[in-house]
């Protein structure tokens, strides 16, 4: 295992303890604190006479008046507003008010109580608003504590990010090298069994197939051949390579000689291929596979 293996190893097993401690932190420290901060508002607007269901979210209050009315109907909302400048200046912030509808008759009781309790709260604003500078400030702080552990999970995902790209950028220079040769994997599909009745058990079945892959050797539109294997046999004058490769469904290898602008996006497909691409083409063959068996059985059960 080279350095670059042993690095990735490394960051990816701090990856885990990172959000392992998130987790923790969060869930025995971050939502205990918010918890905390969030009974501190509710028993604030109880005390003021405002007997209703709060939820506070760090700068957007709740006030659940009627819980029979519909979504929009049902809230007064509160909204703490701290523009950029005005917290570059070191500014407090301020709240706005929002409510639903425009009228009501005389009849509507449930729309009468919303605007008395709308009334208590606009008169009460300068209040409330006094009090959400300290709940701002200590819902911020506690929001700060908390980015610190996703700031280290970034940052590791990032290292392991770069150290994949480097590995990657090493392993294609492998591919590149005077003597490499590779099988290409095949590709698993999910295709119609034409021998079985459709709408029965087995009407779909897996099959593996060559991978189809394109070796593009020319400018014209039918200059490609799709190949099950691969040499680099070797280079040539001005950037050029010579590759041997056996077509699809032939039994010779055909010789090519690349120029840089065929041979390094060639070099990065098979890569691509043998690396991740065959995997994740099984993977959808299988799920579609899976879909069909499923189907089926539901159909059965009705």
């Amino acid at each position: 295992m080279n350095t670059l293996h042993t690095t990735l190893t490394a960051l990816e097993a701090q990856l885990e303890s990172q959000k392992a401690d998130c987790i923790e932190y969060e869930a025995n420290v971050y939502e205990k604190q918010l918890n905390t901060l969030r009974e501190k508002v509710t028993n604030f607007f109880l005390n003021l006479g405002i007997v209703k269901k709060i939820i506070f979210n760090g700068t957007n209050i709740q006030i659940v008046v009627n819980k029979n009315f519909s979504y929009s109907s049902a809230k007064i909302e509160l909204y703490y507003e701290l523009p950029w400048r005005l917290e570059k200046e070191n500014r407090t912030g301020y709240i706005e008010l929002s409510w639903y509808g425009s009228r009501c008759k005389s009849t509507e009781s449930e729309d009468i109580e919303y605007l008395k309790c709308l009334g208590e709260i606009a008169a009460l604003l300068p209040t409330i608003e006094a009090e959400w500078h300290k709940w701002y400030e200590e819902y911020k702080e506690y929001g700060s504590a908390k980015r610190v552990y996703y700031s280290a999970i970034d940052v590791t995902q990032t290292a392991i990010y770069n150290t994949k790209n480097l590995l990657a950028k090493a392993e294609i220079e492998q591919y590149k090298k005077v003597g490499f040769k590779c099988e290409l994997k095949p590709r698993i599909e999910c295709k119609r069994d034409w021998d079985v009745e459709r709408g029965t058990f087995g009407d779909y079945k897996l099959v593996e197939e060559s991978s189809g892959l394109r070796l593009q050797h020319g400018y014209g539109k039918w200059d490609y051949t799709c190949i099950d294997s691969l040499e680099i046999v070797k280079e040539l004058k001005r950037g050029k390579m010579l590759i041997k490769v056996k077509p699809t469904g032939l039994a010779t290898e055909i010789e090519y000689e690349l120029t840089p602008k065929f041979f390094e996006p060639f070099i990065q497909d098979v890569y691509n291929w043998q690396t991740s691409g065959a995997e994740v083409r099984s993977l959808h063959a299988y799920e579609s596979f899976d879909k069909q068996a499923t189907k089926q059985a539901v159909e059965v059960a009705e």
